[in-house]
């Protein structure tokens, strides 16, 4: 999604807004986001798409912080994607979250998790509760990052293909791209 869409929506369970350099508050909502199902942080500007520029010139430093007090520290693969962006209103960062399959907090004591447009600490017991819940994926079901079409062997896909309509086709005349797409192997 395209910057000027973001900036005319509301903040919600996917997007939220951190106008002012705050690298606690930053690391709050990159714990919520990654700790429910993923989303994106505006920096740099408010709900109304007004740009503050200071939050800008201070993302290295400010996003290295927030990423300091995420405990465990995130994985390579889910480590945030951040675009930086001129506008005519000012220079603009969108921070793309992941979902984890494990569980995060600020410091290694506040669970935070996304509900509406807040995010929401989790007491003790909720956040136990919750970490109980996550069941790791087995290897083969985890989801690659950036893996593409380009990355599979062509001859295993192939023989699933194959396999797929020895086993009785289901009616369904699906392009190589969404048999994949289908059954997770890309996104």
């Amino acid at each position: 999604m395209n910057l000027h869409a973001l900036l005319s929506q509301r903040p919600g369970p996917m997007l939220t807004f951190v106008p002012e350099p705050c690298a606690e508050h930053l690391a709050q909502c990159l714990v919520a986001l990654a700790n429910s199902a993923g989303g994106t942080i505006i920096l740099g500007a408010d709900e109304r798409g007004e740009a503050y520029d200071d939050a800008a010139d201070e993302l290295e430093p400010l996003l290295g912080r927030a990423l300091q007090m995420v405990q465990p520290p995130l994985r390579v693969g889910d480590l945030p994607e951040v675009l930086t962006e001129e506008t005519p209103r000012g220079r603009i960062t969108t921070i793309m979250v992941r979902p984890v399959a494990y569980q995060l907090s600020v410091g290694g004591r506040d669970v935070y998790v996304r509900v509406g447009a807040t995010n929401l600490l989790l007491s003790p017991e909720q956040a136990s509760a919750a970490a109980g819940a996550r069941e790791p994926r087995e290897f083969e079901d985890q989801v690659v990052a950036g893996a593409t079409l380009d990355d599979l062997d062509d001859a295993v896909i192939e023989e699933y293909q194959r396999n797929r309509l020895r086993r009785g086709p289901r009616g369904e005349a699906l392009t190589r791209s969404e048999l994949l797409r289908e059954s997770g192997a890309v996104d």
